[in-house]
């Protein structure tokens, strides 16, 4: 296999493997020199096995989260390719049926609403995004050709070496499956495979949303297993040996000539396009299994996506279980559909090896772990119980208690093995009661943050009445954390503040020392003496409590996104920042600014962050659970780069010009200088050169002018490509979205809704003459809610300055929603209409008036802001402090 005389054969025929998906370079190194499959070998059968314990499935989201990208699935890891967006709406079903047309799933015109349910697919398809993260992260590529952006270098193995590596995984494989054939008295199948079956390849991996098949070929020197068909140059498939439709894992049953074969295995989305393969390796190496007749060999071939630099042509040379990146996705996997929608993930905790998740739509949601972490399917026990709706959770021995901003508990009783025996719904209603959010158990107490209630105290029998703390003056409660046995810390929409339980109930006020905060201060984690505190303003601080009369900063991080949840172990934190999962170190001396270290980008908007063991993170998503590598004394101080998730154009026809801005934020410590910006149109189309420098500071957000000639009719889902100086690991890539959706440029429609009291307002009206802000966001969606108790405090001094004009929408509730009485805001929230079907199924303001190509996790919060002539300055789904911030003065600064 690794031999150089095969390199030949490679080029002639295995180029229609890596053609597929346009990769033409990427996929001519390592991968690429994979022989071309040999005759002799034929399918066994189409009988598939699939991991009990699997449940990455591809499941349609509920109406809140469902995609109307017009023919979009944004992806935004360095390492994501345009040919993946291309396609996303021309994704197969969630059943992974293959069976429908292309054409049943083509991308709908760009500027052509579409229904939820025609999008449905939308929100599923950056599956393949999360699984070209794993092999950016993972198989660690890099472009070894900075001539030529997107293309590898065609280093060759030494032949030697490759020869020796392959020989020995032919005899390891071979002899394995020898010796296990003679232990059991010879060649043993599984139920229903094919009584002439001799070899089992199982494909495995994380390819999300595959709704398309999955293909295995052997190769043996030069030669495919099928037939050849045309021209071996055309861009074409090569032909299988055999096909399935589905997700991964995939088992085939095969019989193959005895000898040696490289197993190769591809993936294609439902219209046909490659996004992902494989090859058996073997120390690094390409490697061939040998084949040996009376005995069954078995093979697992590792799947991943083939769009970072370097593609499948790396998958050998770093084997995907190889850490030495401070953060390393190992995998992630997507829960199917429920009664309610879907879990909704909010916030999580580890018991064991169980993952107990807050589940906004569906309670009490838990996955078990296997004992060994390199597993491929880490999740497994999926359940469902409780309903809606579960915020924030804690556990005391046996119980778990949720907390709602219904202003009720979830309780559940923990049988023996650990599942839910009994489970109970408790209302919290108590003096006009305004919702829950975290909790903390102390001496036989839960103690509740309630909003501007301030803190409910109950037992944990739940058997008394509550015992109400009062709040500090116009504090909102977020969160609160044990500190020792007799004080909390306790987060809120001005600080974190310490609270003496030993007070509580007495004259004397149970309110002690206050640390200010600039934004609102969501959600705690306390390690020994110091506090993290998640700033749902975009900033991450540490506070050292040693003594507990005087809280002192250590250090404080922007992290352009909100900040939902912390962990910390010693000086290294890790923060779910929505679109990214932050890896943050404390200062080297007694105070200074954190130092952000790395940051892995979330597939599915990151809430929260909890540890499995010392080595392994879960990130609970909006729509999954990831599982991370964390190597907490690997990386080095350099750049690290945050961008939007898309930049959005007009549609612009042929020959004419897409342009758009790209704003790109440091939160490391080094400069970065953006040398060169490549835009490309379509996969294999060329890419648009555009040369800088534009140079990004620490803790600097930089606007980066994009502009790209429309040369190819039809698509408009393309890719902006930045190269860095000193070089990230690999090129940083976004999506660039042509879009009929609003967008800068565009005039703000006349927009008039009432308010709960049924006042109407006209909104161009209340923002005319000044920089005006909407925000869409319903207090009954989880994220939506933290976006307007964000924009609360962020945007308040541009309001109390009268140079801002801020108004909310509310597109699913009407006044009655238990949640809209929670926050006081400084500027109006309407409705939109309170009498018209708005709901969470559908809603004019989303689906019709001021959507934007959302291409998965939560629809909500839509940010616009105007300028003063009254034409859209940015239009951005969610809610990113510093970029907003940045537009804001922009526009402020403008006549």
């Amino acid at each position: 296999m690794g031999a150089a005389g095969h390199t030949t054969h490679t080029w002639n025929g295995y180029l229609r493997f890596c053609a597929v998906a346009g990769l033409f370079a990427a996929l001519l190194a390592v991968g690429c020199s994979a022989t071309t499959p040999g005759s002799g070998a034929k399918s066994a059968g189409d009988a598939q096995t699939a991991s009990d314990a699997s449940i990455a499935v591809d499941a349609q989201s509920p109406a809140e989260e469902i995609a109307r990208t017009g023919g979009t699935a944004v992806q935004a890891d360095a390492d994501r390719a345009a040919s993946d967006v291309a396609q996303a709406d021309a994704a197969a079903p969630s059943d992974g049926s293959a069976d429908q047309s292309a054409a049943d799933h083509a991308a709908p015109a760009a500027d052509a609403p579409q229904d939820d349910a025609a999008n449905g697919a939308a929100a599923d398809l950056s599956a393949t995004d999360a699984a070209a993260e794993v092999v950016s992260q993972d198989a660690q590529f890099a472009d070894t050709s900075a001539d030529a952006p997107g293309a590898v270098g065609a280093g060759t193995p030494d032949s030697a070496a490759a020869d020796s590596a392959g020989d020995a995984a032919a005899d390891t494989a071979g002899g394995s499956a020898d010796a296990a054939a003679a232990d059991a008295g010879g060649p043993v199948l599984p139920p229903g495979a094919p009584s002439d079956t001799n070899l089992i390849v199982t494909a495995v991996g994380v390819v999300e949303g595959l709704g398309g098949t999955v293909s295995v070929m052997l190769d043996d020197n030069g030669q495919y297993s099928g037939p050849q068909t045309g021209n071996p140059s055309e861009q074409t498939a090569p032909t299988a040996l055999a096909s399935k439709s589905g997700n991964l894992p995939v088992t085939f049953y095969l019989h193959a000539e005895p000898g040696a074969w490289q197993v190769l295995v591809w993936v294609q989305n439902a219209t046909g396009y490659l996004v992902a393969g494989g090859m058996t390796c073997a120390d690094g190496a390409p490697a061939p299994v040998l084949v040996k007749a009376g005995a069954v060999t078995q093979v697992s071939v590792d799947v991943a996506a083939v769009f970072g630099p370097g593609g499948v042509s790396k998958l050998c040379g770093t084997s995907a279980k190889t850490y030495d990146a401070p953060l390393t996705q190992v995998d992630v996997v997507f829960t199917p559909p429920t009664k309610d929608g879907a879990a909704h993930f909010m916030q999580g905790l580890v018991d064991g090896t169980r993952l107990w998740v807050a589940g906004s739509q569906d309670g009490y949601v838990s996955f078990d772990f296997p004992s060994d972490p390199t597993k491929s399917q880490p999740m497994a026990n999926w359940s469902v119980i409780g309903g809606q709706m579960c915020n924030r959770m804690v556990k005391n021995y046996d119980t778990l208690y949720c907390s709602s901003r219904n202003g009720y508990l979830h309780v559940a009783k923990l049988s023996p093995n650990g599942s839910v025996g009994a489970l109970d719904k408790v209302w919290l209603s108590y003096n006009g009661n305004l919702g829950s959010e975290g909790m903390a158990v102390v001496d036989g107490h839960v103690y509740i943050a309630a909003h501007r209630k301030g803190i409910w105290r109950v037992d944990t029998s739940l058997g008394s009445k509550i015992v109400e703390v009062a709040p500090p003056a116009g504090a909102d409660i977020w969160d609160l954390r044990p500190l020792d046995a007799t004080h909390l810390a306790v987060s809120s929409s001005l600080g974190l503040h310490v609270l003496n339980l030993s007070a509580v109930g007495t004259p004397a006020s149970p309110w002690g020392a206050f640390a200010p905060t600039p934004g609102v201060a969501g959600h705690l984690h306390v390690d020994g003496t110091r506090v993290w505190v998640g700033d749902l303003s975009g900033f991450l601080h540490l506070y050292e409590l040693a003594a507990l009369d005087q809280p002192q900063l250590v250090g404080s991080t922007a992290v352009a996104s909100s900040v939902y949840g912390v962990w910390a172990q010693g000086d290294h934190a890790y923060a779910a920042a929505g679109h990214y999962l932050v890896a943050v170190d404390a200062p080297a001396a007694a105070s200074g600014p954190l130092l952000v270290r790395a940051a892995s980008h979330s597939p599915k908007f990151a809430l929260d962050v909890d540890p499995l063991n010392s080595t392994t993170l879960l990130a609970s998503e909006f729509q999954a659970v990831r599982r991370l590598h964390i190597a907490p004394d690997k990386g080095q101080d350099g750049p690290v780069l945050l961008t939007q998730q898309a930049v959005y154009a007009a549609p612009a026809a042929l020959n004419s010009k897409i342009l758009g801005s790209l704003r790109v934020y440091n939160a490391g410590q080094v400069a970065a200088s953006v040398v060169k910006v490549e835009v490309e149109e379509a996969p294999g189309s060329g890419a648009q050169l555009k040369t800088g420098p534009w140079l990004v500071p620490p803790g600097k957000l930089t606007t980066i002018p994009i502009a790209m000639t429309k040369v190819k009719k039809g698509v408009v889902d393309h890719k902006i490509t930045l190269y860095v100086d000193p070089p990230l690991a690999a090129p940083l890539t976004v999506p660039l979205v042509e879009t009929s959706w609003l967008h800068a440029g565009d005039p703000l429609p006349q927009l008039s809704y009432n308010d709960v009291q049924g006042k109407e307002w006209n909104i161009n009206a209340t923002l005319a003459g000044k920089v005006g802000v909407v925000v869409i966001a319903a207090h009954s969606c989880p994220v939506g809610f933290m976006a307007l108790a964000t924009a609360a405090r962020h945007l308040k001094p541009w309001i109390d300055s009268g140079q801002l004009a801020v108004v909310g929408i509310n597109p699913w509730d009407t006044g009655a929603a238990p949640e809209v009485s929670i926050l006081e805001l400084p500027f109006p929230v309407l409705h939109s209409p309170l009498t018209t079907k708005d709901g969470h199924d559908w809603s004019d303001v989303l689906d019709v008036t001021l959507g934007q190509p959302i291409p998965y996790g939560p629809p909500m919060p839509i940010v616009y802001v105007v300028g003063k002539n009254g034409k859209i300055a940015m239009a951005q789904w969610g809610y990113a402090p510093l970029l907003l911030a940045k537009v804001i003065e922009e526009e402020l600064a403008k006549p």
